[in-house]
């Protein structure tokens, strides 16, 4: 686990000999020494105890979560007394929501951005994690180490969740509308109604012409619609559509080409319940007749950070869903595809894990932001990711493009600015 921490801050294998986790005895062997805090302790590790303090420290701009503020020169060797490899641990496993798994949950149990250790500590709004792999590289860079620029493309994943193809071309969606006519909530709602009917094109809910237009603007991107496939559409997961009709067959049809993947949309139950999870991919690889590797959860509802390897376990081995809902950030401090660390055993599994770097529904109904703070809002966060060469993972939602909202408007000022 070290070794990989290491790695992923350094960016390039072979410059880890380079680099200790150790005391200063070993100084004649690396050219930079980072000095253990005791955070992996057994005596501490998995307990409130081992949690960082606030206020935090400062060293050279970098938050210190372990360890001290200081850097000391021994002969050719750099020590660094701020634990930057607890630190990363600490923010790409979700520890903190490990050892205090039942605090800080919304209504949907979904762990609370601004409630959040990083919003305490001033660091929700920066991806910790890689700014401690530009300071790591730098030390190397200090020490005399020739550091190569990285070299490596960052990938950009235009993401879509379908929670549903239509509004209107079910009985309960069609009762619902004309019911909101006849309060006069939604007067439009019968002239909808009956063009949906009529055509699925004319549905408030199916706006993929729009999706596929904007999307084409960005040929390398990687475009990937989360479809649903929950065993029992209730509650949240409502509402649902067959994976056998002429709509889902229209909608596939539609979508298909050659940079386009279908992902598995786990619902809202498998949260909590993640047996469900087999049956859910199991039904939408065979509808659709093809193996099924991505993931993201229905309304973001993630399992524990001690849960996640049951996505690999049935083959997934990408999931595209791990943010904050309430709250643009970076949950595990990166802007990087990385792979998914078990905070109770501290294993590395080979389930990837992309930040979730934008959500529609975070700007409009969590941060209830207009469309010129939105879009400033996505402006930064894209322009930090380029900075550190990350990837950038947008979602929006079919439903989203609707008249009533300013998400069309805000998605192809977004994609704008990725051309």
């Amino acid at each position: 686990m070290i070794n990989y921490i290491i790695n992923f801050l350094l960016r390039d294998s072979s410059l880890s000999k380079f680099v200790g986790y150790c005391t200063k005895e070993h100084c004649d062997e690396y050219k930079v020494i980072i000095i253990p805090s005791g955070f992996f302790d057994s005596d501490a590790y998995g307990t409130r105890k081992s949690l960082p303090k606030l206020p935090i420290a400062k060293l050279e701009n970098t938050s210190v979560l372990f360890g001290k503020p200081l850097i000391e020169r021994v002969n050719d060797t750099i020590v660094c007394h701020s634990d930057i490899i607890a630190a990363s641990f600490f923010v790409l496993s979700r520890y903190e929501e490990y050892v205090s798994p039942n605090t800080n949950l919304d209504i949907h149990g979904r762990y609370i951005g601004k409630s959040s250790f990083a919003s305490h500590a001033g660091y929700l709004a920066h991806p910790i994690v890689d700014e401690y792999s530009d300071f790591l590289r730098n030390l190397l860079t200090t020490a005399g180490v020739d550091v190569a620029p990285i070299s490596s493309k960052p990938k950009i994943y235009l993401t879509h969740d379908v929670d549903t193809l239509s509004l209107y071309r079910r009985l309960r969606g069609a009762l619902g509308g004309a019911l909101r006519s006849i309060k006069g909530s939604d007067t439009d709602s019968f002239s909808s109604i009956f063009n949906s009917i009529k055509n699925i094109e004319n549905d408030p809910a199916f706006t993929f012409n729009k999706l596929i237009k904007a999307d084409k603007k960005i040929p390398d991107a990687e475009i990937i619609y989360f479809i649903k496939a929950a065993k029992k559409v209730k509650g949240f997961d409502y509402p649902g559509y067959s994976l056998t009709d002429k709509d889902f067959n229209y909608f596939l049809n539609k979508i298909s080409d050659n940079n386009t993947h279908p992902g598995l949309h786990t619902s809202y139950q498998s949260g909590k319940n993640t047996s469900l999870i087999n049956f859910e991919l199991n039904k939408l690889q065979s509808a659709l007749k093809q193996t099924i590797r991505y993931n993201r959860w229905h309304y973001l509802r993630i399992p524990g950070p001690t849960e996640m390897e049951i996505l690999f376990e049935n083959g997934i081995t990408d999931d595209f869903s791990v943010c904050y809902a309430d709250v643009v950030a970076y949950r595990l401090g990166t802007t990087r595809a990385v792979n998914y660390i078990n905070p109770k055993t501290k294993q590395i599994s080979n389930l990837i894990l992309h930040p979730l770097s934008i959500m529609d529904a975070t700007l409009s109904n969590y941060m209830e932001l207009n469309i010129e703070e939105a879009f400033d809002i996505c402006k930064k966060t894209i322009n930090t990711i380029k900075y550190h060469k990350g990837d950038i993972c947008l979602l929006w939602h079919n439903t989203s493009l609707n008249p009533k909202s300013y998400h069309e408007e805000l998605y192809n000022k977004v994609i704008n600015e990725l051309l």
